[in-house]
């Protein structure tokens, strides 16, 4: 077990090392995003409040589509596009609500769990970490889930693997 970690460890940093160029204008948008989040938090006043909410949601769909796009250049080893224009993928029609549910009853079902304990929140959120990608399989399958059952599906496949994550 430990021996395939490592190697899909591995994998993943070839992968991004062969294809630099190609990851960093695939993660510009999110980085430049992050960078306007903490620089208009310093005095956030009517107009910045509207632009924070705005640049939050755009970074949103932008590093799901970003993490859509890093799995399937991983899995066709080779880079699938133009990582410019793929920023959009999560909003695509077959995506974007199961992103938007699935999403939404992860932070709630985490909130919940944190109001437990701080420690059942933070090891549920570990739990729920994949339910978006098993989602995109699934839409890409033809066989998509439901929205409960993919966040199901996470926590059973992070069953015993929270560490590794970690």
């Amino acid at each position: 077990m430990q021996n395939e970690r490592v190697m899909i460890k591995q994998e993943a940093r070839d992968y991004l090392n062969k294809n630099y160029g190609y990851n960093f204008k695939l993660f510009l948008i999110t980085i430049l995003t992050y960078v306007l989040l903490s620089v208009a938090t310093d005095e956030p006043s009517g107009w910045v409040a509207f632009a924070l909410v705005l640049i939050t949601i755009v970074n949103f769909f932008v590093t799901i589509s970003t993490s859509y796009v890093s799995l399937d250049g991983l899995r066709a080893e080779a880079p699938t596009g133009n990582p410019i224009t793929q920023q959009t993928e999560s909003l695509k029609s077959k995506y974007v609500w199961g992103v938007i549910v699935i999403s939404l009853l992860m932070s709630i079902y985490t909130t919940l769990w944190t109001l437990l304990l701080i420690v059942p929140g933070i090891v549920k959120s570990y739990s729920y970490s994949q339910a978006l990608n098993i989602y995109k399989d699934s839409v890409d399958a033809g066989q998509p889930l439901g929205y409960n059952e993919a966040i199901t599906k996470s926590r059973e496949l992070m069953d015993g693997h929270k560490a590794d994550l970690f």
